[in-house]
């Protein structure tokens, strides 16, 4: 199996795993998997909404997501955002600020 997509954004590169995750797991936790992967999907898209009205303030965040984590048969583990995130500091060039 090989998967192959191009983007620009990060809603972009979600969508492309959420397809090969849905592949991988298969239909009997296809849909579940799916549910906490557009749940996620739409947790980056608010953090990434958020940090663009602090315009060119900051060059770098630091963010928590919550995640799910599974542990394939190999004992490898993946990991999916699976919520909101938030932003917790952001650094400019004085250094780290606490966001609220």
């Amino acid at each position: 199996m090989a998967l192959v997509f191009y983007t620009s954004t990060p809603i972009g590169v979600a969508t492309g795993i959420t397809s090969l995750a849905i592949a991988l797991f298969g239909a009997g936790t296809g849909v579940k998997t799916e549910t906490v992967i557009r749940d996620g999907i739409n947790g980056m898209s608010t953090v990434a909404n958020q940090i663009t009205l602090y315009g060119s303030r900051y060059d770098r965040y630091q963010i928590r997501f919550p995640f799910l984590e599974y542990t394939l048969q190999d004992g490898s583990k993946i990991r999916f955002i699976s919520g909101n995130g938030v932003v917790e500091r952001a650094h400019t060039g004085n250094g780290w600020e606490i966001l609220d």
